[in-house]
């Protein structure tokens, strides 16, 4: 078995050799010369692969699909095989997309927002999730802001929490463990499985991760459309040079990089009061606590308070909860209320032009138009927006 100072001498040769966007669109163009070998697809769109491999494929294998939302519900249902929920948390229309495709072994997506959004994420069984940003834009995950040059990373047994500002990018790669392990085994390489699965981040360096974001943007420019368009099965030959391509592009970091430092003592008690009042809230829909009832019930001072929720979520307590509110009230009428005012005071709101007005300030439009696209009704007339 190799050494741990041979393997990071492997890694580091890796990293500067395979990452760059020249060599990513080199490997990805091979999958393009192999389109004389496409045909129809197999009754199983990855032959014998799929077979044999445990890893769910929610979407069409090897083939790129690209969706659109305008609502934060919509846009977290899109991603396919993750348990997620999102909370939209800056004003304005929201607006997503999502690029995804699947191989026999794992998922490659990159993932856009418009606004500030609240995210409670789990990743598919089996798997190991790498998230790395387009650009470092002030993320907080679990309470925490990552570095600049920090990639997540987190197991499927383990729920994790992010926190993303307006215009947030960033590319996801998931892997199954098994494979990766193999792949690595095959190199001679260890993997450090306990640090992987408790590290939340890995310190890269902003220069690893600008050559990631680089290399994954030639993989996605580089899969051929036409096979994309034409609904066809790629030969096995460009199928192993894209799994090649994306198991290698990790190597550096499972095997070399820092992992992120321990939350200490004071981090993990404001993350544990933060937690107490958002479980409370969405236990208690309709209630409306001012500061001061939030610092007796929860017993902390006014800085206390103001702080924990700053430091885990970017806002204030009372910004937050009524974003929580907002959103609560909007899933409400898309999922079929009797009409906005139950929504409304479902949530706490009993002012319904003061609810109508925060409603189309924060999500660009009126709380009745949310209801009505929800029941199905096509209008007759376009939209009135301010």
């Amino acid at each position: 078995m190799r050494r741990p100072d041979a393997g990071q001498a492997m890694a580091r040769r890796l990293h500067g050799k395979a990452r760059s966007l020249s060599v990513a669109i080199r490997l990805v163009s091979r999958a393009g010369r192999a389109l004389s070998k496409i045909g129809k697809p197999p009754e199983t769109p990855v032959g014998s692969e799929a077979a044999t491999s445990d890893a769910p494929a929610p979407g069409p294998m090897y083939r790129l699909r690209s969706t659109r939302a305008l609502d934060v519900d919509a846009h977290a249902a899109s991603l396919s095989g993750w348990e997620q929920r999102y909370d939209q948390l800056s004003a304005g229309r929201f607006c997503g997309g999502l690029t995804e495709f699947w191989t026999a072994h794992g998922q490659v997506f990159l993932e856009q927002a418009g606004r500030a959004v609240r995210q409670s994420c789990r990743v598919w069984p089996d798997a190991l999730w790498f998230g790395i940003p387009v650009r470092h834009d002030g993320t907080r995950m679990d309470g925490r802001e990552l570095p600049a040059g920090a990639i997540l990373v987190r197991p499927a047994d383990a729920g994790f929490e992010l926190v993303t500002p307006d215009g947030h990018e960033i590319f996801g790669v998931v892997v199954r463990q098994q494979a990766l392990a193999a792949h690595c085994a095959r190199l001679g390489l260890d993997i450090d499985w306990p640090r992987l699965q408790h590290a939340g981040w890995l310190q890269v360096g902003e220069a690893a991760r600008e050559r990631a974001v680089a290399s994954l943007r030639g993989l996605f420019m580089a899969l051929p459309g036409q096979a994309v368009q034409a609904g066809l099965a790629l030969h096995a030959e460009a199928r192993r040079e894209i799994e090649e391509t994306l198991l290698g592009l990790l190597l550096p970091f499972v095997v070399c990089a820092e992992p992120a430092p321990g939350r200490c003592a004071g981090q993990a008690r404001r993350r544990r009061t933060v937690a107490q009042i958002l479980d409370h809230a969405r236990g208690h829909p309709d209630w409306v606590p001012a500061v001061p009832e939030l610092c007796e019930r929860f017993h902390l001072c006014r800085r206390s308070l103001q702080y924990a929720f700053e430091e885990n979520l970017g806002v204030s307590p009372a910004v937050y909860l009524r974003a929580m509110r907002l959103n609560g009230a909007r899933r409400a009428l898309r999922e079929g209320a009797a009409s906005v005012q139950d929504a409304a005071a479902a949530w706490g709101f009993w002012n319904l032009s003061q609810f109508s007005a925060d409603y189309r300030h924060f999500f660009g439009e009126r709380p009745s138009d949310t209801l009505r696209d929800a029941a199905g009704i096509s209008l007759r007339y376009p939209r009135r927006h301010a």
